[in-house]
């Protein structure tokens, strides 16, 4: 509720989240973009929906530039982790020790 009050996420219509559907590139990275582009809202809109927000996170650094998505493709965990780390300047932990106990 929070996210939605500060404008981070928004639902799928004005009434409903759909929180138990897989989450996309495209809106993971508009909800990065949200976080560190300050100016993203207010760039024209063109193209699909999300197209301002992914191009914005490669302006960042978010994604490279020639790194290709498919927007409308569950993202995988491993993906928002990584995307998280470049949006924050925060260095992967490396080690062979692993914290999560779904590893396989």
């Amino acid at each position: 509720m929070e996210a939605g009050v500060y404008g981070l996420v928004v639902g799928v219509s004005d009434s409903k989240y759909s929180p138990n559907t897989q989450i996309t590139y495209a809106e993971y990275l508009t909800t990065i973009s949200r976080l560190i582009d300050d100016e993203v809202e207010s760039k024209e809109d063109y193209g699909e929906w999300y197209e301002k927000f992914i191009d914005s996170c490669r302006e960042k650094g978010v994604l490279e530039d020639d790194e290709v998505i498919d927007p409308n493709q569950p993202i995988t965990r491993e993906k928002m982790i990584k995307y998280t780390c470049k949006a924050l300047d925060v260095e992967p932990y490396n080690s062979i020790e692993v914290i999560f106990k779904d590893i396989i």
